[in-house]
């Protein structure tokens, strides 16, 4: 395995650590939380992880068009 493969794994270990950390945190705060319902905790944090995956769509966008303009095309 080379430099590169290993860092692509390790950064998918670190993606994969990252939400399973998301979703540990989200079920202690509908368990702590007695006066807020549970769905509101689910809506709002799918809320907040749609506009992070808009920010990063925008992202890759930005990106590709950069490569393209560079490209002169």
């Amino acid at each position: 395995m080379n430099k590169s493969e290993r860092q692509f794994q390790a950064v998918n270990a670190a993606i994969e650590r990252a939400v399973d950390r998301f979703v540990t945190d989200i079920d202690k705060i509908m368990v702590q939380q007695e006066a807020v319902a549970p769905t509101y905790v689910r809506e709002q944090s799918l809320m907040i992880l749609c506009d992070a995956m808009l920010k990063l769509s925008n992202a890759l966008l930005d990106y590709r068009d950069s490569l393209i303009a560079e490209r002169g095309c």
